[in-house]
Protein backbone atom coordinates (compact mmCIF):
# COMPACT_ATOMS: atom_id res chain seq x y z
CA UNK A 1 0.00 0.00 0.00
CA UNK A 2 1.30 3.31 -0.95
CA UNK A 3 1.73 5.89 1.94
CA UNK A 4 -0.65 8.94 1.53
CA UNK A 5 1.50 12.12 1.25
CA UNK A 6 -1.48 14.08 1.98
CA UNK A 7 -4.67 15.50 3.46
CA UNK A 8 -7.74 17.46 0.97
CA UNK A 9 -10.44 17.68 3.81
CA UNK A 10 -13.20 17.88 1.26
CA UNK A 11 -13.53 16.91 -2.22
CA UNK A 12 -14.47 20.91 -2.52
CA UNK A 13 -11.11 22.02 -1.33
CA UNK A 14 -8.56 23.52 -3.64
CA UNK A 15 -5.47 22.29 -1.17
CA UNK A 16 -4.15 19.81 0.46
CA UNK A 17 -1.53 19.43 3.62
CA UNK A 18 1.40 17.65 3.24
CA UNK A 19 1.65 14.90 5.56
CA UNK A 20 5.01 14.57 5.28
CA UNK A 21 7.90 16.52 3.38
CA UNK A 22 7.22 15.86 -0.01
CA UNK A 23 10.07 16.16 -2.96
CA UNK A 24 9.86 17.82 -6.40
CA UNK A 25 8.45 15.50 -9.20
CA UNK A 26 5.82 13.47 -6.64
CA UNK A 27 2.72 12.58 -8.00
CA UNK A 28 0.68 13.41 -5.17
CA UNK A 29 -2.66 12.56 -6.64
CA UNK A 30 -3.39 11.62 -10.00
CA UNK A 31 -2.25 14.15 -12.39
CA UNK A 32 -0.97 16.45 -9.92
CA UNK A 33 2.55 16.87 -9.37
CA UNK A 34 5.05 18.83 -7.11
CA UNK A 35 7.33 21.08 -8.86
CA UNK A 36 9.53 21.83 -5.52
CA UNK A 37 9.93 20.53 -2.58
CA UNK A 38 6.83 20.56 0.04
CA UNK A 39 8.20 20.68 3.56
CA UNK A 40 5.61 18.68 5.93
CA UNK A 41 2.72 21.01 7.09
CA UNK A 42 2.44 23.09 3.49
CA UNK A 43 -0.42 23.25 2.18
CA UNK A 44 -0.49 22.34 -1.64
CA UNK A 45 -2.21 24.42 -4.32
CA UNK A 46 -4.42 21.28 -6.21
CA UNK A 47 -4.96 23.34 -8.84
CA UNK A 48 -3.29 26.42 -10.98
CA UNK A 49 -4.74 29.57 -8.27
CA UNK A 50 -4.43 33.40 -9.02
CA UNK A 51 -1.77 35.31 -7.11
CA UNK A 52 -4.14 36.47 -3.84
CA UNK A 53 -6.80 33.82 -4.35
CA UNK A 54 -8.56 32.30 -1.77
CA UNK A 55 -7.53 28.93 -0.75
Amino acid sequence: MAQRLCIQITEKDNVAIAIHDIPAGTEIMPGVVTVEDIPQAHKIALTDRPKGSEV
